[in-house]
């Protein structure tokens, strides 16, 4: 699917409650914005409960729930915090661009 103005603005949106993304029974985020900054307050375990060999909640989550087909697929393979956060906002920062294009 190629991204464009409308495809943009619904990946940035926000979803709502009963589709959020439950850390862990902590807290829940409504929107991509919204993981990429809820993922600086969360703990190594509430992450690697997330995210470790056996599973990455954020990709389907992202894929079936955002609707982010290229965003699922690049963090699919990724296993490091950091590395999630910077993928989360570079794509963040490219559906921005798109969003305010007409």
């Amino acid at each position: 699917m190629r991204l464009n103005h409308n495809l943009a603005k619904k990946f940035l949106s926000r979803v709502e409650h009963r589709k959020a993304f439950w850390f862990n029974a902590k807290f829940h985020v409504y929107s991509l914005e919204e993981l990429a900054n809820g993922l600086n307050k969360i703990d190594s375990k509430t992450f690697e409960f997330h995210l470790n060999r056996h599973k990455n909640d954020f990709e389907p989550w992202i894929r079936h729930v955002i609707g982010d087909e290229a965003l699922a697929n690049i963090i699919s393979r990724v296993r490091a915090k950091n590395t999630l956060i910077r993928k989360l906002k570079e794509r963040i920062a490219k559906l921005k661009e798109y969003a305010k294009d007409s």
